[in-house]
């Protein structure tokens, strides 16, 4: 039986618990064995009938600090890490965020801290982790980026350097401030005459049209959804507004092309 969890609700005060099919899990990877145990955390595809799901890899790195076994810590946390690696490339891409593998390198070093506080003396909120590890690690992840600010976010350039193809999410969201004419994205000279007029705003209305090409919302009730709002460390109806008086500029500076 995995020990209890020590954090408390803040609503009733009792302490939190893993979810039934975790704890029962916890028992079934012990009973395999370390050998045949670590076999199976090795998996990574969740759709696999024999994938752990990270909280038993959570509590099983946490239990090591009882067993005082470094070796067993070494193995449990390259196996967590490269969970949380492959979690962050795809939710910290580099097509969103400017140096977007030092973000990632941040938010992992801050979690591999907390787990080395917790070898240590037991770190309660490490107890999140073994209750819903996805959910723990994405409010990580957005309490970071909200402290970095807006200039982590790129807002340009509208196509891929490389191949020079614009992204689907980019068209759809400028479909919204440009209406037909976004079907003129396929002209290179169009999609330069845009970039320069997006960069000829102001900052403030540069920056909401950036991010709303990126494809954040403008606001949402769900504290934890990364918005412009958010992001730009204002209220909703201000993003409002500067997209309004920036859709305005952007009109005019394309006027021959909405004319055609």
């Amino acid at each position: 039986m995995p020990r209890p969890l020590t954090k408390t609700s803040k609503i009733d005060g009792k302490p939190y618990k893993r979810r039934p099919h975790v704890e029962a899990l916890i028992d079934e990877v012990i009973a395999l064995g370390r050998s045949n145990a670590l076999v199976r955390l090795e998996i990574r595809d969740r759709k696999h009938a024999e994938y752990v799901p990270s909280e038993v890899l959570v509590h099983l790195l946490r239990a090591t600090r009882q067993d005082n076994r470094s070796d067993q810590f070494e193995q449990l946390y390259r196996l967590l890490f490269t969970r949380v690696e492959g979690t962050l490339l795809s939710s910290v891409p580099d097509s969103q965020y400017r140096n977007a593998d030092e973000i990632r390198s941040e938010i992992i070093s801050h979690l591999a801290e907390l787990i080395t506080l917790d070898q240590t003396q037991a770190a309660e909120k490490m107890d999140i982790y073994e209750i819903n590890f996805d959910a723990a690690l994405h409010n990580l992840k957005i309490d970071y980026l909200r402290k970095l600010g807006p200039k982590k976010f790129k807002t340009d350039p509208l196509e891929d350097p490389q191949t020079g193809e614009v992204a689907a999410a980019v068209e759809a969201a400028a479909q919204s401030f440009l209406g037909h004419v976004a079907s003129k994205f396929d002209d290179p000279a169009f999609r330069s005459a845009l970039t320069a007029a997006i960069d000829s705003l102001p900052d403030d209305e540069r920056k909401v049209i950036g991010l709303l090409i990126q494809g954040l919302p403008i606001d949402a009730k769900d504290a934890k959804t990364v918005t412009i709002a958010r992001t730009l460390n204002c209220t909703g109806r201000t993003v409002q507004n500067r997209r309004d008086k920036a859709f305005e500029k952007l009109r005019n500076a394309l006027k021959s092309e909405y004319e055609s």
